[in-house]
């Protein structure tokens, strides 16, 4: 028998028809329909049983891909940059660990502002609605994240202007101190992964009109 709506199973085990599929057989379930007939939901209506995650979406096209490229890249250089510096707290030669230091937070400033665009351009993309970040799980998670990396950027500029000068005047106290800061940025880095883990894996994207 044809119906004019697709036939699934909700989520205590009962037949639910769903108006968005034309001429498929009535009583199929899900995973059959989806392995003999591909459906298209009506405009701003959600497919049942389908989640979609950010780092899966095609939505801005070439231009969240780009921006997905740009936040990796930048942050591939600072994360990567964090364990050097903390095995150069243990060398003896405090000049160089000023000196790359100083380097390292010369150039930092260009890949994070860069990476935090492009962060926030694509947070934007997806989500298409500020209030979004307020009135869903997915919003509540990515503004924690958000905050996880704005104490992150801040202990980067604390070693940045305090720490990383003041190795020449009280050198061992001041390694000491920044040694501590990046153990701390190493943490916070592994907390705003655990949520990015969340936002792609865990939690559905919401589905702007």
């Amino acid at each position: 028998k044809v119906s004019y709506g697709m036939s699934y199973k909700d989520g205590v085990g009962s037949p639910r028809k769903h108006p968005a599929c034309p001429a498929i057989y009535e009583g199929m379930s899900l995973p059959q329909v989806s392995q003999s007939v591909f459906c298209r939901p009506e405009e701003g209506e959600k497919a049942p049983g389908i989640t979609q995650h950010p780092w899966n979406s095609t939505k801005g096209g070439i231009l969240t891909q780009a921006l997905i490229i740009i936040h990796l890249i930048g942050l591939s250089y600072w994360i990567g940059a964090l364990l050097p510096l903390k095995g150069m707290c243990n060398i003896p030669d405090f000049k160089e660990l000023k000196t790359v230091g100083h380097m390292f937070g010369k150039y930092a400033i260009y890949y994070i502002l860069a990476l935090l665009t492009a962060g926030l351009i694509f947070s934007y993309i997806l989500i298409g609605d500020i209030s979004t970040l307020f009135n869903t799980m997915y919003g509540n998670v990515l503004i924690i994240k958000f905050l996880f990396a704005i104490l992150l950027i801040s202990l980067g500029a604390l070693n940045k202007l305090f720490l990383v000068p003041k190795l020449d005047i009280n050198n061992g106290i001041s390694i000491r101190k920044l040694k501590r800061s990046i153990n701390v940025e190493m943490i916070i880095v592994l907390i705003i992964f655990f949520l990015t883990s969340l936002l792609t894996t865990s939690l559905t994207l919401p589905m702007s009109d």
